[in-house]
């Protein structure tokens, strides 16, 4: 079972009764690293080894042509432009480098969510698929 939260009591409650937690698209890596500790006080609360708990995190992503614009107006839509360091604009090598910055802080797997005013789901898709393969 997988357990959404964004609060401290959520995180910790996911860790002590779900095999994995699911972060919406207002982490950034660090607050990535944030979840994995109150995930793992649940777990430890719970008696529950921390090894196996898998974290989802979902990212806003834009690429070609205006992308940053893109992307802008995602955030201010959601009401999350001034939290900074959220989502990536830019072409396939840089959205493959802040998926690995997720990596590193400790998502097992990242969610890419297109803008909505994206102009080819499709290619942008496709040029995600080959630079990053199977995960």
């Amino acid at each position: 079972m997988l357990v959404g939260g964004i609060g401290p009591r959520t995180l910790r409650l996911s860790g002590e009764v779900a095999d994995g937690t699911v972060l919406n698209e207002v982490f950034t890596p660090e607050g990535v690293r944030e979840a994995r500790r109150l995930v793992a006080e649940g777990r430890a609360a719970a008696g529950r080894d921390a090894a196996g708990h898998r974290f989802v995190v979902y990212l806003f992503a834009a690429t070609g042509e205006g992308a940053a614009a893109r992307l802008q107006r995602e955030l201010v839509t959601a009401g999350v432009a001034d939290v900074p360091g959220l989502g990536v604009a830019g072409d396939a090598a840089e959205v493959a480098e802040r998926v690995r910055q997720y990596a590193e802080a400790g998502a097992d797997t990242v969610v890419l969510l297109p803008t909505a005013d994206e102009p080819d789901p499709r290619a942008s898709s496709g040029s995600w698929a080959t630079t990053y393969g199977p995960w």
